[in-house]
């Protein structure tokens, strides 16, 4: 019997501009779930190459770019955590005002979702704009 489940439109959308900007790490499979009944939620798990996963959510009722920013924040925790379990630097995205010491965070500016150094408050790049190699990025 095959799963026929699909992501939700919003949390599909949000989604892909996240994982995007995932230029340093193996994209996770994604798998649409229902764990999060919370009423207009869409989630999904995502799961790494080891097997471990991690459910995702968003509210369908937020604001498009807020609805990004929430999704990007779990994102950011799956990804520190894949980073870790690797022995890799943790700080995803890197901050380009301070590549060694943390990473960006995603906040609403200008209602666009956007990645800003949390130390200067700066916005650096709207999520889903990430520079990267692309290439790389469609062959894995």
């Amino acid at each position: 019997m095959s799963d026929e489940r699909r992501l939700g439109e919003h949390l599909g959308r949000a989604l892909d501009r996240i994982l995007h900007d995932l230029t340093d790490i193996p994209a996770p499979r994604v798998e649409p779930s229902d764990w999060q009944d919370w009423p207009g939620a869409e989630s999904a798990c995502l799961w790494a190459p080891d097997g471990s996963g991690t459910g995702v959510w968003l509210d369908t009722a937020l604001p498009p770019a807020e609805q990004v920013v929430h999704l990007a924040d779990q994102v950011q925790e799956w990804a520190v955590e894949e980073l870790c379990a690797a022995r890799r630097p943790t700080n995803w995205p890197r901050c380009p005002e301070h590549p060694d010491n943390h990473p960006m965070t995603p906040v609403v500016v200008d209602s666009r979702a956007t990645w800003c150094c949390p130390r200067s408050g700066r916005a650096v790049v709207e999520i889903g704009r990430l520079p990267g190699d692309d290439a790389a990025r469609e062959s894995s």
